[in-house]
């Protein structure tokens, strides 16, 4: 199983590095813009972290709601 997965990076290996080649000619400020890609998922990842911990302390520190919140959905007879 595992073979499949490294055959698939290898494909994906391959093909960034022939756009990147082929797109080198057109943008020669890519190698830089290649060097913050690590950033965008370390940033993604803080920020989610951060608004599951702000809704989570909320909630622990403010505890249940007087009435349960029910979303009712009105649904066509078709």
């Amino acid at each position: 199983m595992i073979a499949w997965g490294v055959g698939i990076a290898v494909v994906a290996v391959l093909q960034i590095g022939i756009a990147v080649a082929v797109e080198l000619r057109l943008d020669p400020r890519l190698p830089y813009a290649c060097l913050l890609l690590p950033v965008y998922p370390l940033a993604y990842w803080t920020i989610n972290a951060l608004a599951a911990i702000t809704a989570q302390t909320s909630g622990l520190l403010r505890g249940p709601r007087k009435k349960r919140v029910v979303w009712d959905l009105p649904r066509s007879s078709a």
